[in-house]
């Protein structure tokens, strides 16, 4: 067993700071104590409170959301990504994020990061991939690859499980960084959206999908999408018929507030 021992140990739930000694066993906290046990191994002593990690429900790995066309981005050769991605983890560790959930990269990095990450070969937080994302020819997204119809979609669905994808993620709406579509019109037919959905839930995992409101949000979500990624075009019928669903959204809050507004995210 090892131990870190702080000034104090934070509890979100009740708001209180009791405990100075976090317990580890095999990588998982076990206990929190005030004294360490008389056979545990030190792993950190000093000043400082301890907290839960963060989890960053939406992020992209090598994408720099400041500097724009997110696409090129993903456009670029697979090592720049790679490096890119390895620093941008490496500053949400630093940061306090232990968790991070892909939502799209192209060559399926996510995937080879997360191999990294769990060799001990990459200082990273926990990476639950998608391994890329389906989004339809002249959909927003379309960097490197397009899925168009639904037998087409459900293969791509049954290829990224195979590959190891913890989740699945597809567009239903435009964005502003590709100019491919309305924010709220819905690229992909009922039926595609149908067969997405369907092979991930019969497959056990669930579904995000990038839509910030209209008909490709309300698709989504009647189709039972389970988390809206963005939402920035809810009115009060949407968000109604979100709160009535299974679905959660996952406001990506640093970019739809960033200082030079929506674009400057280029979500």
């Amino acid at each position: 067993m090892q131990y870190v021992h702080t000034d104090g140990v934070y509890r979100p739930k009740s708001g209180h700071v009791d405990g100075r000694v976090v317990c580890i066993e095999d990588g998982e906290v076990v206990d929190v104590r005030e004294e360490p046990p008389a056979d545990a191994e030190p792993l950190y002593e000093g000043e400082g409170y301890a907290l839960p990690g963060f989890v960053d429900a939406h992020t992209h790995g090598p994408i720099r959301p400041g500097e724009g066309d997110q696409l090129s981005q993903m456009r670029a050769d697979p090592a720049v990504q790679a490096v890119r991605a390895a620093n941008n983890l490496e500053t949400d560790l630093r940061a306090g994020t232990t968790t991070v959930r892909m939502m799209g990269c192209e060559h399926r990095l996510d995937l080879r990061l997360r191999e990294s990450e769990r060799a001990g070969e990459l200082d990273a937080p926990r990476i639950l991939p998608c391994g890329g994302h389906l989004t339809p020819t002249n959909g927003h997204g379309v960097a490197l690859t397009a899925t168009d119809g639904p037998e087409a979609c459900r293969q791509r669905v049954r290829d990224m499980l195979a590959a190891g994808a913890h989740h699945i993620k597809y567009f239903a709406t435009g964005g502003v960084s590709s100019g491919s579509g309305s924010l709220d019109r819905a690229p992909y037919t009922d039926e595609e959206v149908e067969a997405i959905i369907d092979e991930a839930h019969r497959q056990g995992v669930h579904v995000a999908t990038h839509a910030h409101g209209g008909a490709g949000a309300r698709q989504a979500i009647e189709a039972g999408v389970d988390t809206v990624e963005h939402a920035a075009a809810f009115g009060p019928a949407l968000t109604n018929l979100l709160a009535e669903s299974d679905a959660h959204a996952v406001g990506t809050f640093s970019i739809l507030h960033d200082p030079e507004g929506i674009v400057g995210g280029d979500a």
